[in-house]
């Protein structure tokens, strides 16, 4: 088991453990800014909020927009780099439609962690087909 303290989990609290026992959860987000300092040792996962950095894809087509995808490529090319996971958390639920596009491309950009409220779902989630 891993042990990973998020939301307001306090950082100066588990940083400066040399025998861990429990990590951090940093933010996706700020990896490249405020928390880059924070490395694997301290943070195996890197998590941030779906809706707030990235929104949904287009109603129509189900895809990204260019703004959309270099976002979620930086983020998760900034986490990859420095040997932490990204997750996202706050993706769409429904239309599942919209769901299946998101995790598709997520899963597509390597998201160490596929964030899912429909646990079923996401168990048994192969793709679309083609995918």
């Amino acid at each position: 088991m891993t042990v990973i303290g998020t939301g307001n989990t306090p950082l100066n609290q588990v940083q400066p453990l040399s025998s861990r026992d429990y990590f951090f959860d940093a933010n996706l987000a700020l990896l490249s800014t405020s928390q880059s300092n924070i490395t694997a040792y301290v943070s195996p996962i890197a998590s941030t909020q779906f809706s707030l950095y990235i929104g949904s894809p287009n109603a129509t087509t189900l895809e990204f927009n260019s703004t959309q995808l270099q976002t979620l490529e930086s983020q998760l090319a900034v986490a990859k780099s420095k040997g932490i996971g990204g997750r996202y958390w706050d993706t769409p639920a429904w239309p599942v439609s919209t769901r299946d596009a998101v995790w598709k491309e997520l899963v597509g950009l390597g998201v160490a962690l596929l964030n899912a409220d429909d646990l079923l779902a996401a168990a048994g989630y192969t793709g679309p087909a083609g995918w």
